[in-house]
This record gives structure tokens, C-alpha cells and sequence, in this order.
């Protein structure tokens, strides 16, 4: 199983920790949109065009589930 993790920087890693726990033989992508940040000062339109560039990268690598760990997008 690949699963995709998408955030605006390096928070999301504590998440992608913790699901290594949980399936530690499933692929693991991170996609971290570092230049884009920090989100919180972007317009709504701003941050939902960078979530949908993520998810069609995340969807041109054919991973089999994303997690949004981001508080911003």
C-alpha cells in the first residue's frame, strides 16, 4: 500500500511517525509544499489551488490513500 501525505511544511511529519507505527510495511510519500508557505497568509483560492497541485501529484504517483495533515489546507 502507498499512502501520500500531504502538508504546507514539517508538521504533518509527527503524523506520518505515528502511522509508521501503525503499517510500518506500507510506502510512505510526504509532500511537503514548503514553497507555498506558510498557508495561514494565503486566500482561500490560493491554498485550495496548492491542496489540488498536491493531490494530482499524489494521483500521478498512484498512491492508494492521502492524508491531509495540514491545519491549514
Amino acid at each position: 500500500m502507498k499512502i501520500g501525505f500531504f502538508d504546507s511544511g514539517i508538521g504533518g511529519l509527527t503524523v506520518l511517525g505515528h502511522a509508521l507505527n501503525i503499517l510500518p510495511f506500507a510506502e510512505y510519500i510526504y509532500y511537503a509544499d514548503i514553497e507555498h508557505l506558510p498557508y495561514g497568509e494565503k486566500t482561500k483560492n490560493e491554498v485550495k489551488q496548492y491542496v489540488q497541485n498536491g493531490m494530482d501529484y499524489m494521483a500521478k504517483i498512484k498512491v492508494d490513500a492521502v492524508v491531509i495533515a495540514c491545519n491549514t489546507a
